[in-house]
Formats: structure tokens, C-alpha cells, sequence
């Protein structure tokens, strides 16, 4: 279930300190980018001026294409996605919770790296 949150409520909903805030993910209407963390959220707004915002639930089917990366919301968006991008064939089915799991992972794996190769 998604509901609509106005810039307010977005910013507060994503500053208070509880668990459910953390496992919140939003997504940008216009881009369809998802953000796990409010920096990234904030970012994205200043950058690019958007600023329709919805809380997507963890349940929330996605579909990921292997070729680029590129997260799809229904059917209509990854046959969209197939005609722009002609490499773009392959889906994979998972869930919003799932890609959060995944992104806090990676974020984790690269923060614990070192900053340089070692020599």
C-alpha cells in the first residue's frame, strides 16, 4: 500500500526516531527512484526540484531488469523501459523489501572497505 505525503510530513515522517521510519522507504513519483534513507531523499529534492513523494510499502512488487538495473513498477513501465532501452529483456521479480535489504548491503559493504586499494 503506498500513500501520498506531502514535503511537510515526508521530511517529518523521515526524522522521526523509530523502527518503522527506519524500514520506510520512499519513492520518487517522478523518477520512480527509491531513497532508504532521508539524506538521499533530500538530495534528490534539491537537486532536482521534485517534490512528489510516496511511502512505498516493503511488500510492494517490483521488477528489476538485468540488463541495466532499472527498477519497473508494473507492466507498463518495463515494456516502456524495453522500447528506450533495446538491450533491456530480461526482469527479475522481487520486492521493494527485498532492493532495501540488498542497497543497506552494499552501502554497509562500501563503508567498510578501505578507501584505497591496498598496495
Amino acid at each position: 500500500e503506498r500513500r501520498d505525503l506531502s514535503r511537510r510530513h515526508q521530511i517529518a515522517a523521515m526524522s522521526a526516531p523509530d523502527e518503522k521510519v527506519d524500514a520506510m522507504v520512499i519513492k520518487c513519483e517522478k523518477t520512480g527512484k527509491l531513497f532508504y534513507n532521508e539524506a538521499d531523499a533530500k538530495l534528490h529534492s534539491e537537486e532536482t526540484g521534485l517534490q512528489a513523494f510516496a511511502q512505498v510499502s516493503l511488500e510492494e512488487k517490483v521488477w528489476v531488469c538485468k540488463e541495466t538495473g532499472k527498477v519497473c513498477f508494473n507492466e507498463q513501465q518495463m515494456a516502456m523501459h524495453k522500447r528506450f532501452v533495446p538491450e533491456a529483456q530480461t526482469f527479475d521479480e522481487s520486492n521493494v523489501g527485498e532492493l532495501r535489504t540488498k542497497a543497506l548491503a552494499a552501502a554497509a559493504a562500501a563503508a567498510a572497505a578501505p578507501p584505497f586499494p591496498p598496495e
